[in-house]
């Protein structure tokens, strides 16, 4: 990480350090969401969106299951979660078409979008006690998961992923994730703590 300060942007027990090299925001909290798609009932974006000078746009959803997976066992399996990560990610997109649109703030974002050699990503951050119960099975539920995302957002020609702390490795260049709730770390693929 560079010695600039990075953008620190929480999203429930999880704190996410983007290095300068980065330019990252906490979506719902632009007033480009909050008094553009906001507005429109139905209409939900990603956590985060960020652009990254060689990793592209990254559009970030977080989820955090822990203590919860037996509810949301079956949202995992059926691609249910799939679907509502895919429709977020559209709906920021179209967001961020209208901030170019309409020069908002994010429009740089927005402007960016258009140009083919801009990669794309739509990544599901997703945090499960089954990461620690068996991290193997987990390791192939996010295969999973990041293939049935893949798919519901092949029209866009994005690349999709699905990772978690314990199966972050260096996926996301210049990110640190750690929990706020406890000191374990993950930088670049090495877990400390």
């Amino acid at each position: 990480m560079s010695r600039l300060a990075a953008t620190i942007l929480d999203e429930g027990t999880l704190r996410f350090a983007f290095d300068p090299s980065w330019r990252a925001v906490k979506w719902d909290d632009t007033a480009t969401y909050r008094r553009g798609m906001g507005t429109l009932a139905g209409s939900k974006g990603t956590d985060f969106v960020g652009l990254h000078p060689d990793y592209g746009l990254l559009l970030l959803e977080v989820k955090d299951f822990r203590g919860h997976g037996i509810e949301n066992r079956q949202r995992l399996r059926s691609g249910e979660l799939a679907i509502e990560v895919a429709c977020k990610a559209r709906d920021t997109i179209a967001a961020l078409v209208g901030a170019a649109r309409q020069e908002k703030p994010e429009a740089s974002l927005g402007d960016r979008l258009c140009q083919k050699t801009l990669p794309v990503k739509v990544v599901l951050w997703i945090e499960s006690d089954e990461a620690v119960r068996d991290p193997r099975a987990w390791q192939q539920q996010l295969g999973v998961l990041s293939e049935h995302l893949e798919g519901k957002l092949k029209w866009l020609k994005v690349r999709c992923l699905a990772v978690s702390r314990r199966q972050f490795s260096d996926q996301i260049p210049d990110l640190i994730v750690t929990g706020l709730s406890s000191p374990a770390l993950v930088e670049g693929g090495g877990v400390s703590g």
